[in-house]
């Protein structure tokens, strides 16, 4: 039997909760979740009934067996074995996932909560903008001189404990390099630690987004012990000398790789992650072979979004639509042969599709992020718009902020768009695309993103497109950030 594919017969199936998820009761909103890398399932609770007796010793009558002693006029032969059947489609079991009809999912208790507004869900801690490496298409600010690292280590629990108390249930530490965050004044042992500690206690799925040039065996158990559950890899490139010029980093692939290795040794889960674009896009079925023999639990290719240092770089970086259909071909067969082994995610380019991506599923509604001096934000990207962002902690909590500040009800829900997205049937779907991208494009967060082929704006995109068929010229790396 594939590992990938389930039995045609449950009889002798095991089915066993992934290594990497837990069960969590989120006292915010009142139900259990399973968490696990990137991801949130809220349960019903048929579904943590079941799942909570998926250890992988127990056949699907044996599973039935257990719940009829809980639940004795319960139509359970008719019941559980089409969840297990469908556990295997979003892998929250070994090779297996919750059924859709088990599910509460984050949009279906939008619509039974009506409008009210949810509690926020995972929040993105960039705890320091330094960094060793130089990536032409980095997140981080171009006027990265306007940022410093003005937040001490207790204002950063207070952060995560207010989080938590919003409702957040994944947080990820990222930057920059996270593993350089060292707040003023010094702490004593190892500040990145304590952090993930916090929020573990909390109930967190905790994960770190790392380029792992400084992530050595040591280090990794120091973090494990505090509480790591998953670790992201950035990789450049197959190729570590591509790689390193691409990263403005001697020695940084092969590093890259040993940290990767060591992270699956010692049992955490392991995301690697690629950006998409026309140096490596041509490789993308190799990225994947990379990431699957480094035991990575799942690879996500981000083909590359135009603001920020990617925008700058844009004639180099934008691929090419054949390039793009190539890629998305060679993610769709990966997905097909490796099933649940290792989880693919493709993000497909937004300047070769005609309607864009809802971008963090909508502004304001899942996602908030914290920048180094504490600027709260409803997406990494945002700090580029001119707006106000209030600053955490402060007077108003998390909480407050996430339901009342003029910056996260800037471009929430429908009511700010203009036309064509007002009167545009796919509006509560997409949410009008990136506001980032309307900004870089237009110079206008408001308008359509571009990306949509209904955006009078449109053939900003159609232009570049035409242009990703020239030459590339060379690419523009990050400036190093040092300021504290």
């Amino acid at each position: 039997m594939s590992e990938a594919t389930p039995p045609t017969s449950q009889a002798e199936w095991l089915p066993r909760r992934a290594p990497h998820a837990r069960v969590f009761f989120d006292s915010v909103r009142k139900t259990h979740a399973l968490l696990d890398p990137e991801r949130v399932i809220f349960l019903s609770p048929s579904a943590r009934a079941i799942i909570e007796l998926c250890d992988g010793t127990r056949t699907t009558h044996e599973i039935i067996a257990r719940l009829r002693e809980r639940f004795p006029n319960a139509p359970l032969e008719a019941d559980v074995p089409p969840t297990l059947a469908s556990l295997h489609a979003r892998s929250a079991l070994d090779y297996s996932t919750l059924a859709p009809s088990a599910v509460v999912t984050e949009r279906e208790r939008d619509g039974a909560h009506g409008s009210r507004l949810s509690p926020p869900l995972a929040m993105t801690a960039e705890l320091t903008y330094r960094c060793p490496l130089r990536c032409g298409y980095c997140s981080n600010p171009t006027d990265l001189d306007s940022f410093s690292d003005a937040l001490s280590l207790d204002q950063w629990r207070a952060i995560i404990d207010q989080a938590a108390d919003a409702g957040v249930l994944q947080c990820s530490f990222s930057g920059g390099e996270p593993l350089l965050f060292d707040p003023q004044p010094r702490a004593e042992g190892d500040p990145l630690a304590a952090l993930i500690e916090r929020a573990r206690s909390r109930g967190m799925y905790t994960n770190l987004i790392t380029s792992a040039f400084a992530l050595d065996e040591a280090r990794i158990e120091r973090l494990a012990h505090a509480g790591l559950e998953h670790v992201q890899i950035s990789v450049q490139h197959t190729d570590s000398t591509i790689a390193d010029a691409l990263g403005g980093a001697k020695g940084a692939h092969a590093q890259k790789l040993s940290a990767a290795r060591a992270v699956t040794a010692r049992g955490m889960a392991l995301s690697i992650n690629v950006v998409l674009h026309r140096e490596t896009v041509a490789h993308t079925s190799a990225l994947i072979e990379l990431a699957e023999s480094l035991g990575a639990a799942r690879i996500e290719l981000a083909s590359v979004q135009s603001h920020g240092w990617a925008m700058k770089n844009r004639a180099a970086l934008l691929p090419t639509r054949a390039q793009s259909e190539s890629a998305s071909r060679a993610a769709r067969a990966a997905r097909a042969r490796l099933g649940s082994k290792m989880r693919v995610v493709y993000v497909v380019p937004d300047y070769f599709a005609d309607r864009p991506k809802p971008c963090m599923d909508g502004w304001g509604r899942k996602f908030l992020t914290v920048t180094p001096d504490g600027r709260l934000l409803p997406c990494p990207g945002a700090h580029a718009l001119p707006l106000a962002f209030d600053r955490v902690p402060g007077e108003r909590t998390i909480e407050e902020l996430w339901r009342e500040s003029a910056s996260f009800e800037a471009f929430r829900g429908t009511a700010w768009m203009p036309e064509p997205c007002a009167s545009c049937d796919e509006r509560d779907r997409d949410f009008g695309g990136c506001r980032c991208q309307a900004f870089a494009l237009t110079g206008d967060a408001a308008r359509a993103d571009p990306a949509c082929a209904k955006s009078p704006d449109h053939a900003i995109v159609l232009r570049a497109r035409e242009e990703s068929e020239r030459e590339a010229p060379l690419i523009e790396l990050r400036r190093y950030h040092r300021s504290r």
